[in-house]
């Protein structure tokens, strides 16, 4: 996922990661550069819950 820096605003990074955890996803890591923030999240399956 990528989201323009320029066009968003204050956007919590705790409400994008509660809501990706609500639908089946779990972050992995991030990007931040001039424009962008780019986060990378892995998608749950059955293997890879312990």
């Amino acid at each position: 996922m990528t989201l323009r820096r320029d066009e968003l605003g204050e956007l919590p990074k705790a409400e994008i990661l509660r809501t990706a955890e609500e639908h089946g996803w779990t972050y992995h890591d991030e990007n931040i550069t001039d424009n962008a923030w780019n986060l990378l999240f892995r998608r749950h399956t059955p293997e890879s819950t312990p």
